[in-house]
């Protein structure tokens, strides 16, 4: 069985995903309502480390812009370099979001559009490790997949690529069981349309403690 990294990684190398989903450089008036909600909950200045941050545009964009410290994470090599093209005040690592460690915590987290292409039995360790990553008091803005299952597509894009998504329940419970309370959760689009995503912000409880990053 193929290694579903790296059919990610061949799918986004090989595919053109930035010309079909990244046109834009602004956020729409969904994602607008969700960045307010996470800028409000972070300290002035603060660090905000995202995950899986593609070509960084438009989300590393509006967060630079508005005055945070970003860390982007990907493991396709041609995003990363898109990402510090489009966004060179942000600094961009090329690396494995599920392997990646940094000695220090961050005061917001964002996964957008990412932790579905990780196996959905990975998906509570992933959680656990976001919160790992954030001080106690700050917030994660994630989506996931709407509903549960596995997909894939030898044609996306482009490229191959697939999917594997737990339910927003499972979910909810993670975040909880991850130290996380949850302030807001809502649905991106229909189930009949090409976009439909749970998206979810929480924040890391204050009493949660500061645990050092696994060696």
């Amino acid at each position: 069985m193929d290694d579903p990294r790296e059919t990610v990684k061949k799918g986004y190398t090989q595919g053109d995903y930035a010309e079909e989903f990244r046109q834009r450089d602004s956020l729409t008036e969904f994602e607008e309502m969700w960045f307010e909600r996470f800028a409000d909950q972070i300290r002035e200045e603060g660090h905000v480390l995202d995950l899986g941050c593609g070509i960084g545009v438009p989300y590393d964009r509006e967060l630079v812009d508005r005055g945070f410290d970003v860390t982007g994470v990907d493991f396709t090599e041609k995003h990363i370099d898109a990402a510090r093209e489009n966004v060179p005040e942000a600094t961009y690592i090329l690396g494995d979001i599920s392997r990646f460690e940094a000695y220090r915590t961050f005061d917001g987290l964002i996964c957008l559009y990412t932790l579905f292409h990780l196996p959905k039995a990975e998906h509570p360790q992933m959680i656990e490790r976001m919160a790992r990553r954030l001080r106690p008091g700050s917030p994660l803005l994630l989506t996931t997949g709407a509903a549960e299952g596995d997909s894939s597509d030898q044609d996306w894009c482009g490229g191959p690529m697939t999917w594997s998504s737990l339910d927003p329940g499972t979910y909810r419970d993670l975040l909880t069981e991850s130290g996380f309370e949850l302030l807001a959760a809502e649905y991106e689009g229909s189930p009949d349309a090409d976009e439909h995503h749970w998206w979810a912000m929480a924040r890391k409880s204050e009493g949660a403690g500061r645990a050092a990053p696994r060696r």
